[in-house]
């Protein structure tokens, strides 16, 4: 069995997570802790490594063992970015431009505004919690791994686990 569970926020994911783990462990036979965070460069955690050592950290110290940590580098937008036939699908358009390694844009326009602005070019609003959903379920595993890593790291990792 798998359970998704989505922390709004990254100060409620800090708060939250360890309470949580220890509830999970007492009620289910966990093999795995997998973690998904944001890495927001301007944060208090700048760096892949520092963000998922604070994520160790938050755990109880038993449960640190079971803890696959991964990082969507900036934001997961740029999974999305990474696939422009699935952007441009849902955006009811013939193309968009190709991002090659949308894991690497800029950190000063981090790709959830590339993902508003085109958006705004095509006369919508970005609705994350609506949009994101929506456009994760359509886009192409196999390209947006090829094109961001730490996709398919994290994407590696579940596989590992869910059979």
């Amino acid at each position: 069995d798998v359970r998704v569970v989505k922390l709004q926020g990254e100060g409620a994911f800090y708060q939250k997570i360890g309470g949580l783990v220890t509830t999970f462990r007492k009620q289910y036979d966990v093999h795995a802790i997998i973690t998904l965070v944001d890495l927001h460069p301007t944060t208090r955690f700048s760096t892949v490594q520092a963000k998922q050592q604070a994520v160790q950290l938050a755990l109880p110290e038993k449960a640190r063992p079971l803890l696959h940590a991964h990082v969507a580098v900036h934001d997961i937008e740029a999974w999305m970015l990474a696939d422009h036939h699935a952007l441009a699908h849902y955006l009811k358009t013939t193309s968009i431009a190709m991002h090659h390694e949308p894991e690497s844009i800029n950190t000063g326009t981090p790709p959830k505004q590339h993902i508003q602005r085109l958006f705004k070019k095509y006369g919508r609003s970005y609705r994350e919690t609506v949009d994101s959903s929506a456009l994760l379920g359509m886009i192409n595993p196999d390209l947006v791994a090829k094109m961001c890593p730490h996709f398919a790291a994290f994407r590696e990792t579940f596989r590992a686990f869910v059979k």
